[in-house]
């Protein structure tokens, strides 16, 4: 289940996603959830939301709809010459590639009074 980084829950909780072709495949109906669900979506405030998404995280997991047997672990072997990795939290595979631009493998010497403000 990848849900991305802005945990858009709708797709697989909401009663309306019940139905071909919708994600709820654990066929789950609350109309507690549901509203909950359109709120979180519908919000600009960061804070509401968060509360939101707690709070249907709260129910779903005391209704107990579904068992989640797997969670995929993202492990990623980095070269030891390979110089200014920094992985973010990886959410899509594509992420692992967020700093590419700062990788490297060799770098030149340069003398300190060439680099500015170092």
């Amino acid at each position: 289940m990848v849900i991305g980084r802005d945990k858009d829950l709708y797709a697989f909780w909401d009663s309306q996603e019940r139905n071909d072709p919708g994600l709820n495949i654990a066929l789950y109906a609350n109309k507690t959830v549901d509203t909950l669900l359109e709120e979180a979506r519908q919000t600009s405030d960061p804070a509401l939301r968060r509360t939101d998404l707690q709070k249907i995280e709260d129910t779903v997991a005391a209704d107990y709809p579904a068992a989640f047997t797997h969670a995929p672990d993202f492990i990623y072997s980095v070269p030891q010459e390979l110089g200014g990795v920094s992985l973010p939290q990886i959410t899509t595979p594509s992420d692992r590639f967020a700093s590419v631009a700062s990788w490297y493998l060799t770098t030149e010497a340069v003398w300190p009074f060439l680099v500015p403000n170092r």
